[in-house]
């Protein structure tokens, strides 16, 4: 074949399949076919995937009272938000987030660089299809990496969980950083553990605020006093 009989030959194109050309087919099945992801595949495949309803992820979590899961009442995430300064070029760290609320806060300030830690699974769901870069699922089993300009939080507050996700985070703080929480208030003859944080907080300068019974008309009411605690890293 000489090189004109070559140039006149037709190269067939490829065949791109469609879900419709494959009837009864479910998702599974295209997936074992295109097998990267579910999102890659269901793009494909021009298949559509559920989404996650968030709202009822969030509800659900409530009234299955998942363990200290207590939405961020949006004028405490507005004061949290101005006292942290955040701004657009930080690089934010939320360690709890629970379903989104203060995080989806964080992201209205312009900030683009914003890493998630959540340990329940429904709530990571949650976060991952609102486009959240979730890295991690129990915030105090992870090696620490003082990257982050700010850190905004909302933590567990049984087991001493105020104490332990506080000073966990200032270790991922940069210098300059600025850590803003929320924490219970300590009753007036304080446990061992409590006095060696509230040590740790005088070291670190902590200014408070006190936000009263800030959660009372929240999504998962509690008349629990609570305070904002600001750490600033030297």
């Amino acid at each position: 074949m000489n090189s004109s009989q070559v140039s006149s030959v037709s190269i067939a194109k490829p065949t791109i399949y469609t879900a419709r050309d494959f009837p009864g087919y479910t998702l599974q099945h295209l997936k074992a076919m295109y097998p990267v992801s579910w999102q890659e595949a269901a793009q494909h495949f021009g298949v559509a995937l559920p989404e996650p309803n968030i709202r009822q992820i969030k509800q659900t979590a409530i009234k299955q009272k998942v363990w200290d899961f207590y939405p961020t009442p949006q004028n405490i995430i507005h004061k949290m938000i101005a006292v942290a300064l955040v701004r657009p070029h930080h690089r934010v760290l939320e360690p709890s987030a629970g379903s989104g609320d203060l995080a989806t806060a964080i992201a209205r300030t312009g900030v683009s660089n914003l890493n998630c830690f959540e340990i329940n699974q429904q709530l990571q769901k949650a976060l991952k299809f609102q486009g959240f870069n979730v890295i991690g699922a129990d915030f105090l089993a992870s090696t620490p990496q003082p990257i982050y300009d700010r850190i905004i939080a909302n933590p567990p507050f049984s087991n001493n969980g105020v104490a332990n996700h506080t000073q966990h985070a200032l270790k991922f703080l940069n210098p300059g950083g600025r850590l803003v929480t929320l924490a219970h208030h300590y009753k007036l003859k304080p446990s061992q553990s409590d006095k060696q944080f509230f040590n740790c907080l005088k070291r670190h300068n902590a200014k408070f605020l006190n936000l009263g019974s800030a959660f009372q008309n929240g999504d998962r009411p509690t008349d629990v006093p609570i305070q904002l605690i600001l750490i600033d890293q030297p």
